[in-house]
């Protein structure tokens, strides 16, 4: 019996760009505890810390990153709304919940550069940060346009290093494309698709990668945009 675990991308720079503001937070509350005099129960504490995330926001949207400003501390108050009514605690737990509320403008810094340390350790402009892995890859046709050809996957790896980022021209290719209607033949630029490629491990990418009819360009799509590739030889064999 085989089993195979189809595992999403794992974003590695946004995982530890989060993993700083949990560390701050865990370590703030622990000075705190370690100064008080006659400190609760840590777990207590700690879900303290953690009540004090809870906030509204104002929702900003930039051109990829949805950046959540913390506005008013609902987390905060819900806690010393419960403490009060109890008459005792909310003085040795405030420290805690506003730590908490205060760690959210951490968060808030960490999304905002996350994109930054992406591109740090993943360049986006380089080919080999979406095709790592080429073993059982193949092509697929996407169009009727396309001819029946298969993928040299070696001569693909052995271009990366020399594949350059070129103009993308939507306007232009639409109308090659679409001028041909009603004629015998419509020419789709990228009439195939690749399937079975592996990203750079921890990038997080999952990408669509189209290949262009000459064999030599691949238009790379992603959540964030998309990118267009050219090499000088084709990567394409001929046949099914």
């Amino acid at each position: 019996m085989n089993f195979e675990f189809n595992l999403l991308p794992v974003n590695m720079p946004a995982l530890l760009m989060a993993s700083i503001g949990w560390i701050l937070l865990f370590a703030g509350i622990l000075i705190i505890y370690k100064k008080q005099d006659a400190p609760p129960k840590f777990w207590k504490v700690l879900v303290a810390g953690i009540i004090g995330l809870f906030c509204f926001t104002f929702n900003y949207q930039t051109e990829n990153t949805m950046l959540r400003i913390p506005v008013l501390p609902l987390g905060v108050w819900i806690l010393m709304w419960i403490l009060k009514r109890r008459g005792t605690g909310w003085s040795t737990y405030r420290p805690y919940a506003w730590t908490g509320f205060v760690i959210n403008f951490v968060f808030l810094l960490t999304i905002f550069l996350t994109p930054t340390v992406h591109n740090w350790f993943y360049p986006a402009h380089e080919p080999s940060t979406y095709i790592a892995e080429v073993k059982g890859a193949e092509i697929i046709a996407t169009h009727p346009s396309a001819n029946e050809r298969r993928l040299d996957a070696e001569r693909l790896m052995e271009q990366l290093d020399t594949m350059k980022t070129s103009q993308i021209h939507s306007e232009q290719w639409y109308r090659d494309t679409y001028d041909t209607v009603g004629t015998e033949k419509v020419d789709e630029r990228f009439p195939y698709m690749v399937e079975g490629i592996d990203t750079r491990w921890g990038s997080g990418i999952n990408p669509l990668i189209y290949v262009e009819n000459d064999g030599k360009g691949l238009l790379i799509r992603t959540g964030e945009g998309q990118i267009y590739f050219r090499s000088e030889q084709t990567f394409l064999k001929e046949g099914a």
